[in-house]
């Protein structure tokens, strides 16, 4: 799901895991950094001293994870891919009553 005012993500590239985040920052041509994990908040902050932007997808969200979809949007990611967008953008909105998983913010 794209927030409106984000326009459509450019140059980037996929990274399946936390390891290749150190390249997708690095990368000078990459507007957004696409991750198939659900980020840390500090590793979003990262992102965004880099410049860039963060776009999910994967199996953490592209399923019925209304728990995944709002620890994503409380950590800063800028837009994620789901198969169940108008369930996500209840859940980014607040509007569901699951309750949020426990663990490190």
């Amino acid at each position: 799901m794209l927030s409106p005012d984000m326009g459509f993500p450019g140059n980037g590239q996929v990274h399946e895991a936390v390891g290749a985040l150190p390249a997708a920052l690095a990368d000078a041509d990459a507007d957004w950094v696409y991750i198939r994990f659900v980020p840390t908040a500090a590793q979003v902050e990262a992102v965004r001293r880099a410049g860039k932007r963060v776009f999910l997808s994967g199996p953490a969200v592209s399923g019925k994870e209304p728990a995944n979809w709002r620890l994503a949007r409380d950590r800063g990611v800028d837009a994620l891919l789901s198969d169940f967008p108008l369930d996500c953008r209840q859940s980014w909105r607040g509007g569901d009553a699951t309750p949020p998983p426990k663990g490190p913010p």
